[in-house]
């Protein structure tokens, strides 16, 4: 077991880098700021997980580290007995050792409004074209279930894998299923929107620093506009996060990357 370092308790976040909630996390963890105390302090490593070359789908990844196969994933030998793999919770843990991250007048309207957001399946989204497209993530699971040498608990693993992919992904990108998370997405905007307070500070809740809540939706609005589905984010979002899009800090994370896809290499 790893024993806490002069930078704090170690740990890993696992995480990919087109991933909409590991770049939230990733951002998050730029931006935390001091901790309340020493004892908060958290070291935190990354590890990319190769989620297009199906790392994801790994023995190792689904029976030590997270059994849905998803990213992001908090881990630590000295903090858990498991990952965290929850990324609302992972948000709630690190905000809740890095107060500058969750000022306490508004964190009530940032935890509910950071779980409103994980309410929508950011899967329908971000995909457009044909609802077949999931299949594709069924058909890696269903691979290497027809491997008979694999062990018990891989094959135990990956069947849980199967049944949260029909569930999530599977069927998620129909027509009528993608208007619903539009409309759903449009809505939650609309009310983020009216966070906003230029007069008093760019950051949402007129905050001169970013919050907790800016993490999740500064990247949520980027993954619309590389969607072309921008028409859902009023124009003051737009601004807010033109603004964001410039940070340092939001830069450094993103690399000059889309934060989609584009089949070019995940590693780039």
């Amino acid at each position: 077991m790893a024993a806490k370092s002069e930078n704090g308790v170690p740990y890993t976040l696992y995480y990919n880098r087109f991933s909409i909630c590991s770049l939230m996390m990733r951002w998050l963890v730029d931006i935390r700021g001091e901790p309340k105390d020493e004892s908060s302090r958290m070291d935190i490593g990354l590890k990319e997980i190769d989620i297009f070359q199906e790392e994801q789908f790994s023995e190792w990844y689904l029976c030590g580290v997270n059994k849905n196969g998803q990213v992001p994933v908090l881990g630590s030998d000295v903090a858990f007995d498991f990952p965290m793999s929850q990324t609302t919770a992972i948000s709630e843990y690190i905000a809740a050792r890095y107060p500058g991250l969750l000022p306490p007048k508004h964190a009530a309207k940032i935890h509910e409004m950071v779980h409103k957001m994980h309410e929508m399946n950011f899967f329908t989204l971000s995909f457009k074209g044909s609802p077949k497209l999931a299949s594709g993530f069924a058909d890696a699971a269903l691979k290497r279930l027809e491997d008979k040498s694999i062990s018990v608990r891989y094959r135990e693993a990956l069947e849980y894998k199967l049944e949260i992919l029909r569930r999530d992904k599977v069927n998620a990108l129909t027509p009528e299923k993608t208007q619903a998370e539009l409309d759903k997405a449009q809505a939650y905007l609309e009310e983020a929107a009216r966070l906003l307070n230029p007069s008093d500070g760019p950051w949402l809740f007129g905050q001169k620093q970013p919050t907790e809540l800016d993490a999740h939706l500064v990247v949520m609005i980027l993954r619309l506009q590389d969607v072309g589905r921008d028409s859902v984010v009023p124009d003051s979002l737009k601004e807010y996060g033109k603004m964001a899009f410039e940070e340092p800090s939001f830069k450094a994370v993103m690399g000059g990357r889309s934060t989609m896809y584009d089949g070019s290499g995940s590693k780039k």
